[in-house]
């Protein structure tokens, strides 16, 4: 685990400073104009989950839909930012079209924080460049999951099992801090 990380965890979640959480939540990022003008340039769409008070912002982007014949892919990326801690997150999707007459569903998919394409890797290359330079450091999906074994959910939130993540630490809200007085 970052040490980065591993202190915003302890001095919220062990030591209580639900105030800093809190502080940083209304905090605005600094580096969200050069992300527009990147994502303006690539001449890219998004969708932005901007909510005020959120401890991470995130986005959706798409590219362009790519049919070769038969063969149909739609390709997105996802960039969360935390606003608790000087980390991002970015994970790359696929979406093809099953074409098999046996299929279970209509549609093939899958994620990984490696690009599955040209574009997404020039994306990510101009974003990781951006963040890094702001000072921030890239998580990656092992970082990003981690348990915390010394944390857990309360005994009466059942929906998410017991353990709770990085992700969901620094990123979400999970355990209510933004709604306790």
């Amino acid at each position: 685990m970052h040490k980065i990380t591993e202190g915003i965890i302890e001095r919220i979640y062990i030591h209580g400073d639900v105030s800093f959480f809190k502080d940083k939540c209304k905090e605005t990022v600094n580096i969200l104009e050069n992300l527009y003008d990147i994502l303006k340039l690539s001449n890219l769409s998004y969708i932005e989950e901007n909510l005020a008070n959120a401890p991470a912002l995130r986005w959706w982007i798409y590219y362009n839909k790519v049919e070769k014949g038969d063969f149909k892919v739609t390709y997105r990326t996802v960039l969360l930012i935390s606003k608790i801690a000087p980390l991002f997150y970015i994970q790359h999707e696929f979406e093809v079209e099953n074409k098999d007459d046996e299929a279970m569903a209509p549609v093939l998919d899958g994620f990984d924080t490696q690009p599955y394409s040209k574009n997404q890797a020039q994306l990510e290359d101009k974003i990781v460049n951006l963040l890094k330079n702001s000072g921030y450091v890239k998580l990656t999906y092992t970082e990003m999951n981690e348990i915390i074994p010394y944390l857990c959910f309360p005994k009466d939130v059942d929906v998410f099992g017991l353990q709770v993540s990085v992700e969901d630490l620094l990123f979400n809200d999970i355990m209510n801090i933004l709604e306790e007085n």
